[in-house]
């Protein structure tokens, strides 16, 4: 045995004697080893770098005069079994970053090249203390450490394979960086610089809660200032990471003083210093002239930078991605959008050269450019790429020189929140702001680091030392945002329902102006502070300031009909002359397709639909603000994205096929109407102007731990949660996967059950889905939205409730029409977008008479206006129950739900007069066997023909329900629930008919898979498929009689 292995086995043993083998106590012999087995090498040994999460040993030699990290050794303690280490968190995020990586316990040793197993060997065996060497193991383990450490990093000659080694060090980077900031000693650099970005960019940055946020931010600012840094750098020269700085241009001053203290000499003692030189040393090794070959090969095709930060991104955190809205805008997109703006400053702006307009001496220039959240910065490029193509096609590409760029630099600005797309920004434009064979421009380029939705400051506190480059971003920022006469706003602006980015002054100015102030009650006006809607709005008040200009953007399509967004419709048409809308669509969630039938494809990886949005604003001279002087222009792109690419490349704004729109009050719609037929449809009541009183049903927050198929388990789960004695709060949060929110407070809430003696009368029936009654412990105390002031009608005695929808967003037709006699959860049905309403029949009332006993009272709750036009109608007062059942009917007309279907899909259900007492008896008593179906209590279902012919477990298996259509003479339609079981006698039609928006038969079951049925549910699933059936029969009875009273609407 070699004299090296011969120590290392000794010092394992001896501390394994002496109770002192310890992960860390081993560390100096195991570095030992490894030194010794090459002149050159060093093995690092850093606890502070291990605190932060880096692998126990950094393994580091000299190649091509750079000392460069080849590998890194992850140790365990002395026997661990390592089949367990290796599937961990720790090792998988290592064995995906690390190209060359050791795991081991001290004597078994495990090798990863690219995080594949290349090669293992065992020194020993442990036996109490002491160590069996085994035959071949010093040979085996000495081969394998030799390899390890003769294992060259590989030479990158291609973008895509450096964007992806790139991300896994940033990942690591972001992984150390959170370790550090949340540890007790965080680095003092790096909450200096936290600070300072709260202070001037990002409020809430220094909050605990958003360290991932920061170090996400610095991770991948220090990837690609890096990346930009070796761009600049001359090939034949060692790129290290003191001096980096100096190689990104003067034309980002903020990234390049950011850079000069990152990566200078304050950093060599930071934890985290190791990966950011294993990156610079791949940056060092990297072909950067073939790659910027192949970013040249690749730009006819595309953007080569936002290529590779899509790569980048895809690798590094496919979460944040999304998150972000990172998904770059296709350059077909932005082609058209502007050469759109290029015609229109063209046409409406008496700017005869467009874009390409060159400011005259001596003289302000006339145009001025924003992109608000420029991300990689797409629309800029694009734009300084047509002015030169512009040039060269009238011979005067001599033009493109210092004196042109530096004048284009002057009137183009982009404002990008995240440091990543804004330091890519700057690369890519640093790139083509240059005339051939001329270094990248010294003059600042406008793109700058801030939040475009955050107030315009009059005055800004001046950050001091090294952090002072960011408050003279934000100051030159705040001018051009509070001064420039900004005429086009252009871009692609994030979509986030859910915004992070909640400025009081832009929500303020969205809820001023785009907030509905109608008579309709809105039930989610947070719609309104997407993100887009945000950028629309401050799009919209900086051209005022100006007075007049263009607004370019693409944007989720949701404000084109959706009832939320009609006051929004109006305030665009009244601060816009002119609105040119090309609808894109490429909904996946609402299932669009092609008129013709066929997909219809998004121009995004998106499932939410995209439209461009051309807006013009005269000036002040031309201008009308009234809505009804706004020219709107509509046209629609279905199809693959192929297709829409194609046009979008081969079209602008001047070859569009347009129509003219004329939006109409209340909803100002953006989309074509049939008017004749909206008019007819107007004739209608609308629900909500028949019934007093309807809301939302209720949402619980918590379904999971407040309902239940069975009663006594809902029961147990209430009765623990409120012993405050036997179970403290942190085994209930545990137990029943229950947190806090803004407006719930676990502790308090129990307490609060606990305090009421009457809590086992909660335990209430309730209609979950359609045909689908579970138990709902219906307490305010667990219960977030309980809707009282509707439930409590339907809770004080006999009752019926209508359920109906507005917003309704489905491909399939409309079906969200239901009755109950429960209280009934807010999603009974299901749409993209929108939620169910319940209006009672009756209201109660409770009474004190005079000797002091108490009676409920009830009355009709619907309004004496529609009970007079019907009466009026009909010739009589029909009783509440027919009123019901008459609505009921015609909202099953299946002529109806066609007829009026873009109507439906917009606001609540209208619905027509009869035309005559006959045809009002008729409907109200097919509405009323619909009523009586649909609450399965009409006795025919008893006598199901429906069979379950099969004994057995009666358990919904996964992959089940299953459907196989009848067959001749064999079956008449089986739904299967597992590969025994099944019911029989199930049509076609039934399986496949729809409620609520649910495919009912399917849902039922699918929401019962791995429970075993009980014999009621049998029951009732059998009484559901002939209810169905039933109910198909019933409404082509219903069409019969219903299209009588469309003539009479007429």
């Amino acid at each position: 045995m070699s004299k090296p292995f011969l120590s290392y086995l000794q010092q394992v043993e001896d501390a394994l004697s002496s109770g002192d083998a310890t992960e860390g106590a081993l560390r100096p012999a195991l570095k030992q080893l490894v030194e010794s087995l090459a002149p050159d090498i060093i093995a690092l040994n850093e606890p502070r770098r291990i605190e932060c999460g880096a692998p126990d040993l950094a393994i580091q030699r000299t190649l091509q005069s750079v000392r460069a990290t080849i590998g890194y050794i992850e140790t365990k303690e002395v026997g661990a079994p390592l089949d367990t280490v290796e599937n961990s968190e720790q090792l998988r995020r290592y064995r995906s970053a690390l190209p060359n990586l050791i795991l081991t316990n001290y004597l078994e040793f495990r090798w990863y090249v690219n995080g594949i197993l290349r090669q293992q060997a065992r020194l020993a065996m442990l036996s109490g203390n002491r160590l069996q060497p085994l035959p071949q193991g010093v040979e085996q383990t000495e081969a394998l450490l030799k390899a390890f450490l003769g294992q060259a990093p590989e030479p990158i000659a291609d973008a895509d394979t450096l964007a992806h080694r790139m991300a896994r060090y940033a990942h690591l980077i972001r992984e150390m960086l959170i370790e550090n900031l949340q540890s007790g000693t965080p680095s003092p650099l790096l909450e200096d610089l936290r600070a300072a970005f709260a202070r001037t960019l990002m409020p809430t940055l220094d909050k605990p809660e958003h360290i991932p946020t920061f170090a996400d931010m610095l991770a991948q600012t220090l990837a690609y200032g890096l990346f930009a840094a070796r761009w600049y750098h001359p090939h034949d020269k060692p790129f290290q990471r003191v001096g980096a700085a100096h190689e990104i241009p003067r034309s980002n001053p903020l990234l390049r003083q950011l850079f000069d203290t990152l990566t200078g000499t304050a950093l060599d003692n930071e934890p985290f210093v190791g990966f950011i030189d294993d990156l610079v040393y791949l940056l060092h090794i990297a072909d950067m002239a073939s790659i910027q070959r192949d970013f040249g090969r690749r730009m006819q095709r595309e953007d080569p930078v936002v290529h590779f930060y899509e790569t980048f991104l895809k690798a590094y955190d496919p979460r944040e991605r999304e998150l972000r809205g990172v998904y770059y805008t296709p350059e077909p997109v932005v082609g058209y959008i502007v050469r759109s703006v290029h015609s229109l400053l063209r046409s409406r702006f008496n700017l005869p050269e467009g874009l390409a307009t060159l400011p005259k001496p001596d003289a302000p220039s006339p145009l001025y450019i924003l992109d608000p959240a420029c991300g990689t910065g797409s629309f800029l490029a694009e734009i300084v790429a047509f002015i030169r193509h512009t040039l060269e096609s009238k011979g005067l590409g001599g033009l493109w020189n210092n004196e042109t760029v530096h004048a284009l630099i002057d009137r183009i600005f982009g404002f990008e929140l995240q440091m990543a797309p804004y330091t890519i920004a700057h690369l890519k434009l640093s790139l083509l702001l240059r005339p051939d064979g001329q270094p990248p421009p010294e003059k600042r380029l406008g793109i700058y680091l801030i939040n475009t939705l955050e107030k315009p400051l009059d005055q800004i506190v001046m950050e001091m030392g090294l952090w002072r480059v960011l408050s003279e971003e934000a100051v030159a920022a705040n001018a051009i945002k509070r001064q420039t006469p900004i005429l086009v706003v252009i871009g692609n602006p994030p979509y986030s329902v859910h915004s992070a980015n909640r400025s009081e002054w832009i929500e303020d100015l969205v809820r001023d102006h785009y907030y509905p102030r109608d008579s309709l009650r809105e039930q989610n006006p947070k719609l309104l502070l997407d993100d887009y809607v945000k950028f629309i709005r401050w799009a919209q008040w900086r051209l005022e300031q100006t007075g007049h200009g263009i607004l370019a953007f693409i944007t989720n399509h949701s404000y084109l009909d959706n009832p939320t967004f009609r006051r929004m419709r109006r305030a665009l048409m009244e601060a816009f002359d002119e609105l040119y809308i090309l609808n894109l669509h490429g909904n996946v969630r609402r299932k669009e397709m092609a008129p013709d039938g066929s997909p219809d494809e998004n121009v995004f990886d998106i499932q939410q639909g995209v439209a461009i949005l051309l807006a013009v604003r005269l000036p002040e001279s031309q201008h009308a603000s009234e809505p009804d002087a706004c020219k709107v222009y509509y046209a629609d792109l279905w199809g693959k994205r192929e297709e829409k690419y194609a046009f979008l490349n081969a079209n602008d704004v001047n070859t569009t096929p347009w129509r003219t729109l004329q939006p109409q009050p209340d909803f100002y719609l953006f989309l074509p109407q049939d008017e004749p037929l909206r008019q007819q449809y107007e004739q209608g009541w609308k629900l909500t102007d028949i019934f007093h009183l309807h809301s939302t049903g209720i949402k619980t927050h918590r379904d999971h731990f407040v309902i239940d198929f069975d009663r006594d388990a809902l029961h147990r789960r209430i009765a623990e949660f409120r012993d405050i004695q036997q179970f403290t709060d942190d085994k209930i949060r545990q137990r029943y996967n229950l947190s806090d929110t803004r407006d719930w407070k676990l502790s308090a809430k129990r307490k609060e059950l606990a305090d009421d003696p009457h809590w086992e009368q909660r335990l209430q029936r309730c209609l979950y889905r359609p045909f689908d009654v579970r138990y709902l412990y219906y307490s305010p105390a667990v219960v977030e939205q309980p809707r009282e002031e509707v439930m409590r009608h339907l809770l004080a005695g006999e009752n019926l409730a209508l359920m109906f929808m507005r917003q309704v967003v489905l491909a399939n037709d409309y079906s969200h029409v239901g009755v109950t006699n429960l209280i009934a959860d807010t999603r009974c049905f299901y749409s993209a977008s929108g939620t169910m309403e319940m209006a009672p029949l009756y209201l109660y009332h409770r009474e004190t008479l005079a000797d002091g006993t108490t009676l409920m009272r009830k009355e009709p709750n619907l309004k004496a206006e529609y009970l007079r036009a019907l009466a009026q109608q009909i010739g009589y007062e029909p009783s509440p129950e027919q009123v019901l059942a008459y609505l009921y009917a015609v909202l099953h007309s299946p002529t109806y739900r066609q007829r009026y279907a873009s109507f439906l899909r917009q606001d609540f259900p209208r619905v027509p007069l009869p035309v005559s007492a006959e045809q009002f008896d008729a409907l109200a008593s097919l509405g009323q066997a619909l009523i009586d179906l649909h609450l399965l209590r009409t006795p025919q279902l008893s006598q199901s023909h429906v069979c379950y012919p099969v004994s057995g477990s009666n358990r919904v298996e996964k992959g089940y329900p299953r459907y196989d259509a009848p067959i001749p003479h064999q079956h008449d339609g089986r739904v299967w629930i597992n590969p025994k079981q099944y019911f029989e006698g199930v049509p076609g039609a039934v399986w496949n008919f729809t409620f609520g928006g649910y495919q009912v038969c399917q849902k039922w079951l699918k929401d019962r898979r791995e429970r075993i049925l009980s014999n009621a549910e049998i029951e009732t699933y059998r009484q559901i498929i002939v209810a169905l059936e039933e109910t198909l029969r019933i409404m082509a009875q219903i069409d019969a009689l219903f299209g009588e009273a469309q003539q009479n609407i007429v």
